[in-house]
């Protein structure tokens, strides 16, 4: 979603009644060093660097492989505030990480990184019947393929 103002509106259901939510999409961030990352040395620190964000802004950090044919996943999560400008996954958080297979392509194997920003404070709240409170998690993230090396 672009930044700006929307309104979110649902019909309820069973136990949770109709629902509206207006809220302000921040501008997320730009992950600049996204075009150099494609192969991801497990036995070296990872640095992403992004521009943008505010104070009330996360920065998120996820990758993983996903190896099915030989049973074998793991991932990393982090967090970074978003006014940093990069964040370093260290080598022992990648050697976590299975390599990714050779070949390598569709639901039996796969790597991937994201990185986004989430406002984690600040948050929109509505109320609707059956439902104690309600808040809205405004973010962007880019995805793309990785090999982890």
């Amino acid at each position: 979603m672009d930044p700006g103002q929307f309104t979110v509106s649902g019909p309820g259901g069973k136990d949770v009644g109709p629902f509206t939510a207006s809220f302000t999409m921040p501008a997320g961030i730009t992950w600049t060093n996204r075009t150099q990352i494609t192969d991801i040395n497990r036995n070296s620190d990872l640095t992403i660097t992004w521009s943008g964000g505010s104070s009330d802004q996360m920065v998120v950090i996820v990758g993983g492989t996903n190896d099915e044919a030989n049973k074998k996943s793991g991932a990393f999560y982090c967090l970074a505030p978003a006014t940093a400008g990069s964040f370093t996954v260290p080598a022992a958080v990648l050697a976590a990480v299975p390599p990714t297979p050779a070949g390598a392509a569709g639901l039996d194997a796969s790597s991937s990184l994201t990185v986004g920003s989430m406002q984690l404070s600040n948050l929109p709240w509505f109320t609707a019947p059956g439902l104690n409170a309600g808040s809205v998690i405004l973010g962007s993230l880019y995805s793309k393929t990785v090999n982890f090396r």
